[in-house]
C-alpha cells in the first residue's frame, strides 16, 4: 500500500466517522481538525523540509500553530484566493464555537446556523461528467444547496477544501545558490 493509498483510506475512515456520529460538535470539530490537518500538510509542501522546523513551528503553541495563522499564510503565499480565505476563516469559527463554547451543541444554534448560511463556496461549485449516450457532457452544480442543513453546508464545504488541497501541486523546490 503506497504512502497516498493510506492517506485515502484514512480520508474515507474519517469522512464516514464525521457522517456517522450524532453529535454536531464531534463532526464540527473532527471536520475542521481534519481540514486544518490538509491545510498543514499543503503549506508544508511548499516550504523547505527540515521536520525539527516544522514540529517546532507548527506544535499548537508554535508561530504557525494557530489554525487562523495557517489560514492567512496559505493565502499569502497565493494557494488560494481571498473568498477560500474567508470560508477557511468561517470553518474556523463554527469549530471553535464547538470545541471552546459549552453551551453550543447544536448547528441549529443562532451563531453556528448563520456562520454556515455564509458558507458560500459549495455553491459556486459545478461538476462535469461525460454523457455516454451523446458527446453532450452533463454539467450539474453541487447538490441543491438551498436544501443543506447547517451541518451539512458545513461538511460539505470541509470535504471540497480537503479535495481541493489534495489536488494543489507544491512549485517546484529551489534551493538559493548562497
Amino acid at each position: 500500500m503506497t504512502k497516498e493509498d493510506g492517506d485515502s483510506e484514512l480520508f474515507r475512515e474519517a469522512i464516514d466517522e464525521i457522517e456517522a456520529t450524532s453529535s454536531d460538535r464531534a463532526a464540527a470539530v473532527v471536520a475542521g481538525a481534519f481540514l486544518e490537518d490538509h491545510l498543514t500538510k499543503a503549506i508544508q509542501a511548499r516550504m523547505h523540509k527540515n521536520e525539527k522546523i516544522f514540529r517546532e513551528m507548527f506544535r499548537p503553541s508554535g508561530s504557525l500553530g494557530n489554525f487562523g495563522t495557517k489560514v492567512d499564510l496559505g493565502y499569502m503565499i497565493g494557494m488560494y484566493s481571498e473568498k477560500v480565505r474567508r470560508e477557511l476563516q468561517t470553518v474556523k469559527e463554527i469549530r471553535n464555537e464547538f470545541a471552546h463554547k459549552l453551551k453550543t451543541k447544536s448547528f441549529d444554534c443562532v451563531r453556528v446556523k448563520a456562520l454556515s448560511a455564509n458558507l458560500k463556496l459549495i455553491e459556486a461549485i459545478k461538476f462535469t461528467i461525460s454523457n455516454p449516450e451523446n458527446d453532450k457532457p452533463i454539467t450539474s452544480p453541487f447538490p441543491k444547496t438551498g436544501d443543506l442543513t447547517a451541518r451539512e453546508r458545513y461538511v460539505a464545504t470541509c470535504q471540497l477544501l480537503i479535495g481541493l488541497f489534495g489536488l494543489l501541486k507544491p512549485p517546484k523546490e529551489v534551493t538559493p545558490e548562497i
